[in-house]
């Protein structure tokens, strides 16, 4: 090899670039819809068990859960912070109604279209950084496949609440798409307009998007052909209305977030919270490279000082990848922008607003483009053949494929769910407690009650907890383990459905008196407790007491009239006649 190309093949990528890099040529229909049948084999084979998932954890606090769903006009689905998401989740409704597979199939369509957007934002970005050769195209594959298979897309594919993410991220890269098109070029009111109505709508899918402004700006410092300043005159349509429409959006999410919404945590300080995030930043950078003990909720604890657990190592850490950008941005250009664009993405849920959950994977759904580009300016700079590195892209992709395979799996039903959170994360109440419950919805009462007993023994004053192990002890048939943790909870805080569930077990254990006494209580706090009316004339019942109990099974229909209990009450009496 000759002196000359010993020294070409050494330079950084950006420095070799020309002068001028032509504008992309508009992307071929049949190109689109090539990519997109690719994408979506893809997405197939990788998340595939998920279209026979069930709804499991937040699943149930979105608006098609709702009971009276049906009924509701349209400004329950669409009058929220998030009306572009929550639209899609009407559509679903209206197409299958709280049937789970609609739900699924419309989150591998995204996913498989964001795929597309990524592989083109990839070749444009190559290409602007002076990558002019056949790889660019491979390069940009690779890194497409990859955001479509990695394993740490789980969350945000087979959880349908997760589909916040590919709502925010399908529009997001639109937006960005619409923006380096004519990179090169002064931006035209029309792709001004394009660019700003698909951020917009982003943000309306989720908040995060609001990261976007701060992409485009990076891209042109970046990238910028005739210096930083001639650039942005350049982008005067565009810049003026995000800066005018994002300090107005700003302020509305932080009014939302400040005031408990959104998923904020309450009594974490942004400190807290910003320390906390020094460390998930890294877990995502681990997971990204080694996609292994993912966790559907982490349950991460804040950290509260500088030297709590160590905190102060992850600062140096993060601080050590913020330097490697400005260490990096004249050695390999590219490699600095991949990182930056991660860090970028990921500030809106990992600054010092506080969230509620510290660590979330869905969060990485859009920031993994980041890690992928640096990934690629690295692997330009390796001297291996080609063959090699289609060998080793083709190897790295099917073991993503099959991790995915694998963690979609576990996301198909609420019970693996909920287990494999506990296996990962024994000190994590909260996946006890869900596993208890999902295991009662199954009717496996008895494993039920070692869930929630494992959940209490850790949140002892969580009545929630409390009271549903107690309904668990009664589904196991053990009443009597039941009775005292219903007299603890009342202890503390009486209601109309505990002193029913003690009223009903004291009962069937044949304590006609204590009973009585509960279910007293139990009207006494609620006079039209249809329940306890029918509970009480069952006791009664019991007690040879057949006209005081036909009153109150009579009482219960006519506050209730679907109640079983007391018909099948007023059938027996009417039998012994």
């Amino acid at each position: 090899m000759s002196k000359m190309a010993s020294r070409t093949r050494n330079t950084p990528v950006e420095v070799r670039r020309r002068t001028a890099v032509p504008v992309s040529e508009p992307a071929k229909s049949w190109n689109w819809l090539l990519l997109f049948a690719g994408a979506l084999a893809l997405t197939f084979l990788a998340f595939g068990p998920s279209l026979d998932g069930v709804f499991v954890f937040d699943d149930f606090h979105l608006p098609f859960a709702d009971a009276h769903a049906g009924e509701m006009p349209a400004r329950f689905w669409i009058g929220g912070v998030r009306p572009v998401l929550i639209a899609t989740y009407w559509a679903n409704f209206l197409i299958s109604g709280k049937h789970p597979f609609s739900y699924h199939l419309v989150n591998l369509l995204l996913h498989a279209g964001t795929g597309v957007l990524v592989f083109f934002i990839l070749n444009r970005l190559l290409e602007i950084s002076g990558l002019k050769d056949g790889r660019r195209r491979w390069y940009a594959l690779f890194g497409a496949a990859l955001f479509l298979l990695h394993p740490l897309q789980t969350e945000s594919v087979d959880y349908v609440a997760g589909r916040s993410e590919l709502v925010a991220g399908i529009l997001f890269f639109a937006s960005w798409w619409v923006f380096l098109r004519s990179f090169e070029s002064a931006t035209r009111v029309g792709t001004a307009i394009g660019v700003l109505l698909l951020a917009g709508a982003a943000v309306l899918g989720k908040e995060s998007a609001i990261c976007l402004p701060a992409i485009l700006i990076a891209t042109d410092l970046f990238w910028a052909q005739e210096g930083v300043v001639a650039q942005f005159r350049k982008r005067l349509k565009l810049y003026i209305p995000f800066v005018l429409g994002g300090i107005a959006g700003a302020f509305l999410i932080l009014r939302t977030l400040t005031t408990g919404g959104a998923g904020t945590a309450a009594g974490v300080s942004p400190l807290s919270y910003a320390l906390t995030q020094c460390k998930v930043i890294l877990i995502y950078i681990r997971l990204f490279f080694v996609p292994l003990g993912q966790n559907g909720d982490w349950q991460l604890p804040f950290f509260h000082s500088l030297g709590a657990g160590g905190a102060w190592i992850y600062v140096v850490a993060l601080g050590s990848l913020c330097a490697a950008i400005v260490w990096l941005y004249k050695r390999d250009r590219l490699a600095a922008f991949g990182l930056l664009v991660f860090l970028l993405m990921l500030a809106p849920t990992s600054s010092v607003v506080p969230i509620k959950d510290a660590l979330a994977e869905r969060r990485m759904y859009a920031p993994m483009v980041g890690l992928i580009l640096t990934v690629l300016a690295l692997s330009l700079r390796l001297s291996v053949s080609r063959d090699s590195m289609r060998i080793a892209a083709a190897g790295v992709l099917v073991v993503c494929g099959v991790l995915s395979w694998e963690r979609s799996e576990i996301w198909v039903s609420d019970v693996t769910f909920w287990q494999d959170s506990a296996e990962k994360n024994p000190a994590n109440f909260r996946a006890y407690y869900g596993l208890g419950v999902a295991l009662m919805k199954q009717g496996n009462c008895p494993r039920a009650v070692s869930a929630f007993s494992t959940a209490r023994a850790m949140q002892p004053s969580d009545m929630q907890i409390a009271f549903d192990l107690a309904t668990a002890y009664q589904c196991d048939k053990q009443p009597g383990r039941a009775v005292p943790i219903l007299r603890t909870i009342v202890a503390t805080q009486p209601s109309p459905g505990a002193y029913d569930l003690i009223g009903y077990l004291e009962a069937i254990q044949g304590h006609p008196p204590e009973a009585l006494e509960a279910l007293n209580n139990a009207l006494r706090m609620d006079p039209n407790n249809a329940v306890a009316y029918a509970y009480r004339g069952l006791t009664k019942l019991a007690l040879k007491q057949d006209e005081a109990a036909a009153a109150d099974f009579a009482r219960a229909l006519e506050i209730d009239p679907n109640n079983g209990t007391a018909s099948n009450g007023l059938a027996v009496l009417a039998g012994q006649r």
